[in-house]
């Protein structure tokens, strides 16, 4: 219901759609190492749920005055939230059951994110046709009341803080960033995994805030029992959300994620058919070919996620494997807030058409990165010795 909200109720031009964006990830991209003191210092589970919290005052922020001043504001406090959300929960719930039986319920944790997608959809249907800003207020009530559960449910049995010196060594985090960001440099394997992680972040957040206005304003919603286009988006969201569990399938059925070629082929492909289905969305005349063409987007764009990270979190020195992801995340989110912008200029410029066919091509020069990588890849695993042929100790 957001991008219905800010569209038609707000009634934002092209670039304050992407700026939204922006201030979003500049939030996450400045908080994300601050909030992360507050779990590792002082208790995961208040960090879980102070990022419960405030990501609800952020959502009602964007509710109660329909304006691009108040919806930005609430975006920024809701990016504050995430971040301390962001590993608190994997880092508790390792703690508290053992990293080895933490693994699995990773995976579990994704698929019930998405079956709960399905059935917040309707029910934001069904506030929606009231009001919009009901749904996006109702969403921040189950916040509230998850926060409060919490409080009473959640334990933290095994978890102990930081010693009391270490509470505000900024500098031992600074060793651990450089130790990190010089790990990515002297590889030019993740370099290039990284470079490619701007692209995508680039397009990704023209995609996603444009996309909206796209369908609203060019074309129109055919009738489906007076639901409107309220029960439209509603649609959208639930042929994304399956799609996703299909891409996501679909690439790890036929990628062997213990060859570092084999997914730097799949992503290949992945990115190859992205370009075609960003490229259809963006040219379509017909709301059902664009409507199909952006499921694909989606799905194509959620099944190269698992690749990517597979991919980072090969052959990492686990001293620093954290503190990789974390750059890995960052060069993401880099490119939404870095060259999210332009494609809003664009947009308001020339057209949402030019800014969406500018999606497509930005995402091309990540097809040679990853055949260059792939052909490095290859050769390395060609000089690498099989296991039965290693020399003894």
């Amino acid at each position: 219901m957001y991008g219905l909200y800010v569209v038609r109720d707000v009634g934002l031009n092209p670039l304050q759609l992407v700026l939204l964006g922006t201030g979003l990830e500049v939030a996450m991209f400045i908080a994300e190492i601050p909030t992360g003191i507050v779990a590792d210092a002082y208790s995961r589970r208040l960090s879980v749920v102070i990022g419960l919290v405030i990501t609800a005052v952020g959502w009602l922020m964007m509710a109660a005055v329909p304006t691009f001043a108040f919806v930005l504001a609430g975006q920024i406090v809701w990016g504050v939230g995430a971040t301390f959300g962001s590993g608190a929960r994997e880092a508790w719930l390792a703690d508290e059951i053992g990293e080895a039986a933490a693994a699995p319920i990773y995976a579990r944790e994704r698929q019930f994110w998405l079956v709960g997608h399905l059935i917040g959809t309707p029910l934001s249907v069904a506030l929606g046709l009231i009001s919009v800003r009901l749904a996006i207020g109702g969403a921040a009530i189950v916040h509230i009341v998850a926060a409060l559960v919490l409080l009473v449910a959640m334990t933290e049995r095994h978890w102990r803080p930081a010693p009391r010196g270490s509470r505000r060594a900024w500098h031992h985090m600074g060793d651990t960033l450089r130790t990190g960001a010089r790990a990515v440099r002297i590889s030019p394997v993740l370099l290039g995994i990284f470079a490619t992680a701007f692209f995508f972040g680039v397009a990704g957040e023209g995609l996603d805030r444009l996309w909206p206005l796209w369908l609203i304003e060019g074309f129109a919603f055919p009738a489906m029992g007076g639901l409107g286009d309220v029960g439209w988006f509603g649609v959208i969201q639930v042929g994304s959300i399956v799609g996703s569990m299909a891409g996501v399938w679909l690439a790890a059925r036929f990628t062997r994620l213990d060859s570092a070629v084999s997914i730097a082929r799949t992503l290949v492909t992945i990115t190859a058919l992205l370009i075609l289905a960003a490229l259809a969305f963006a040219l379509s005349g017909s709301f059902w070919v664009a409507l199909i063409a952006l499921w694909a987007t989606d799905s194509l764009r959620e099944g190269a996620v698992p690749l990517r990270i597979a991919w980072v979190n090969r052959g990492l020195d686990p001293a620093s494997r954290a503190t990789v992801l974390s750059i890995f995340g960052q060069a993401d989110a880099l490119g939404q807030f870095g060259g999210g912008p332009a494609l809003g200029i664009v947009a308001t410029i020339r057209s949402v058409r030019a800014a969406l066919v500018g999606v497509a091509l930005v995402l091309a020069p990540t097809l040679p990165v990853y055949r260059v990588l792939a052909r490095r890849e290859g050769r390395i695993e060609l000089d690498r010795p099989p296991a039965g042929d290693l020399p003894p100790d």
